[in-house]
């Protein structure tokens, strides 16, 4: 297994990432000494979870996605053959839509051995849900966040920026954050926002993090906190352009 890969927190420093081809995002982030694996999807979040040094290809729901891990698939298992890291995929669902399991991994969020899995219609099931928490195994804790109809992905609403800082829109949450994130200071989005991805940050590390240009509202409240807000222009969400494959956790 090799030493020092994975991903356990959303917040760790990004040491190593799939970026999909987006002007200027590449550039920046190796800028930031990321290790960069360029592809030419737009989004290689959904196709691929990585959880600790877990690779899992997923399954999407909509039939016209089917083929995205395509894309990804060369590098992906590439990556896991030269890091020794393990390499699984979600058996996929029925083509129409219906009969799952569906994972997909814009719907998955790392709090350490808390695995948080959004759930509204559109993307991720319970099937995928149950399917993800026997391959983790006891170790960890896989929390499904049931959210509106109206949401596609976990991401759209929740992000968490650092130990004890997220932002999140709570009007689109039904039943409201996991237990473990109540007591955090959260940075509230409005449903409009959510719509343009607002939500969805690249943090490169505790205390600093890329924002899109037009999400201004939400970068002066990060600066408020704290975070220093790098400012890019991008036509995608941030988040679904980016894969982390190495986060340096805090608690190693």
């Amino acid at each position: 297994m090799a030493a020092g890969f994975g991903v356990h927190h959303e917040w760790g420093k990004l040491r190593k990432a799939i970026v999909a081809d987006v002007p200027g995002l590449s550039d920046l982030l190796r800028q930031e000494g990321v290790q960069v694996h360029s592809v030419a999807t737009l989004s290689p979040r959904d196709p691929l979870i990585v959880v600790g040094r877990r690779f899992i290809e997923s399954s999407v729901r909509p039939g016209s996605r089917r083929r995205e891990h395509l894309t990804l698939q060369p590098t992906v298992r590439q990556l896991a053959q030269h890091y020794g890291v393990e390499w699984s995929y979600v058996p996929p669902g029925s083509s129409d839509g219906v009969d799952g399991p569906y994972l997909e991994g814009g719907d998955v969020l790392l709090n350490g051995y808390e695995v948080y899995v959004g759930m509204s219609g559109q993307a991720s099931d319970m099937a995928g849900i149950d399917w993800l928490e026997v391959r983790l195994g006891p170790a960890y804790r896989v929390i499904p966040i049931a959210m509106r109809s109206s949401v596609l992905h976990l991401d759209d609403v929740l992000a968490l920026v650092r130990p004890g800082l997220l932002i999140c829109c709570p009007s689109l949450l039904i039943d409201g954050l996991p237990e473990a994130l109540r007591d955090w200071d959260p940075i509230t989005a409005l449903p409009e926002e959510t719509s343009r991805n607002v939500a969805q940050i690249l943090v490169l590390e505790p205390g600093r993090a890329v924002v899109a240009a037009r999400s201004t509202r939400i970068a002066e409240e990060l600066r408020l906190h704290g975070i220093e807000v790098i400012s890019l222009t991008c036509d995608i969400g941030l988040r679904s352009a980016h894969q982390p494959l190495w986060r340096e956790s805090v608690l190693e």
